[in-house]
């Protein structure tokens, strides 16, 4: 039981840390609120060319369709990882 106490512990103090990071950054993005528009829905898609579809709310039954390939080390994997805003649209 003790172990499993400290392998809890130790879980904990890992990602704790970095749900915080994470928290901060996705508030100080533009590509969620609040700072960014509503998403009216948004779509995965996995596979070879990973990519993310959102459709934001910009005053239209459909809104602004939205795709973000996940290509690392790339402006489009800095915007899915939030380090970098969503250029203007």
């Amino acid at each position: 039981m003790a172990q499993q106490n400290q392998a809890d512990s130790c879980f904990s103090n890992e990602v704790l840390p970095l749900r915080a990071e994470y928290e901060h950054r996705r508030l100080n993005t533009n590509l969620f609120p609040p700072n960014g528009r509503r998403h009216l829905d948004m779509e995965l898609t996995p596979g070879e060319k990973p990519s993310m579809t959102y459709w934001i709310d910009e005053g239209t039954k459909s809104g602004q369709c939205v795709r973000i390939f996940d290509v690392p080390r790339t402006l489009s994997g800095d915007i899915l990882r939030l380090y970098r805003d969503l250029p203007s649209l």
